[in-house]
This record gives C-alpha cells, sequence and structure tokens, in this order.
C-alpha cells in the first residue's frame, strides 16, 4: 500500500482506534458506570463469565438484575484487591 493511501487509512480510523477514540469512550462509561479503575475494570473483563459480563453491560435492568450486577462487580472487585 502507497504512504499516501496509508495516510488516509489512519486517518480514517483513528476516531475508532486512536487515543480518545469511541472505544476509549465506552471503556471509560463502562468503568465509570460500576465506579471501577481501569485496572479494577480490565481484570473483571478478564475473569467474568459472556453471562456476567452480559448482565454488566444491560441497559435497562430490573431491580434483580441490579443486585446480581453489583455482586458480581464487587465479586470481582475482592478478587482483584487480594491478588494486589
Amino acid at each position: 500500500m502507497d504512504p499516501e493511501m496509508q495516510a488516509k487509512l489512519a486517518s480514517l480510523l483513528q476516531p475508532l482506534f486512536g487515543p480518545n477514540s469511541l472505544r476509549d469512550y465506552v471503556d471509560r462509561s463502562f468503568d465509570d458506570s460500576l465506579h471501577l479503575t481501569k485496572e479494577e475494570s480490565d481484570y473483571l473483563c478478564e475473569q467474568a463469565t459472556d453471562k456476567e459480563l452480559d448482565l454488566l453491560v444491560t441497559f435497562e435492568k430490573t431491580f434483580a438484575q441490579k443486585r446480581q450486577s453489583v455482586l458480581v462487580r464487587n465479586k470481582y472487585n475482592k478478587q482483584f484487591l487480594k491478588s494486589k
């Protein structure tokens, strides 16, 4: 690929993958919504099951789902703190 095409492609992909990208915004929103640091969030995402992650990212939750989300968050946060 010629350098001009590479530069154009890089400029198109920057909003999606560069610093302050959409992905970074979504990550920060997830961390903020669960009151987690970046390191705690990374640990949770590595350790949690798909079912647990689905529960955490569900937008409209019943009270029971909210309670379960808090329990999942606390479970992995406790494990993270013990691993330090």
